[in-house]
């Protein structure tokens, strides 16, 4: 019962909110109190707030690919650190080169943004 739906935590002490396993409630509860009583991470990725800052820029369009600058500004660190990343991304499959974690959220988001606009955007920043 409740095995395959998302399940979310949010710590009452920092607000963060992290998505879960599907496990039973009650077992993500144990889990989730475990790590922290023993100060171990979480088994969870975070959803909330973003840790990372995402701005594009295309650099050239042909009619198989798009590649982008991609800026990642990480809001996880004090003082935020950025970091650079040139992409390119299949316009078929949106298989992307270099692969980074990253790189499949970038390529869904552009994607994304053309569907909604008629075109592949030229720039574009959203948060992850």
């Amino acid at each position: 019962m409740g095995l395959g739906l998302a399940s979310y935590a949010v710590d009452k002490t920092t607000g963060v909110v992290t998505a879960q396993s599907s496990l039973a409630l009650e077992t993500i509860g144990q889990m989730y109190d475990t790590a922290i009583e023993d100060e171990r991470p979480l088994q969870a990725e975070q959803v909330y707030p973003p840790l990372n800052r995402l701005t594009l820029n295309r650099i050239r369009e042909g009619p198989d690919a798009i590649e982008y600058r991609v800026t990642v500004e990480s809001m996880a660190t004090s003082p935020p650190t950025t970091e650079g990343l040139h992409l390119t991304i299949n316009k078929t499959t949106l298989e992307t080169t270099p692969y980074t974690p990253l790189a499949p959220m970038v390529a869904a988001r552009a994607a994304w943004s053309r569907e909604r606009h008629g075109a592949w955007p030229t720039t574009e920043t959203f948060e992850v």
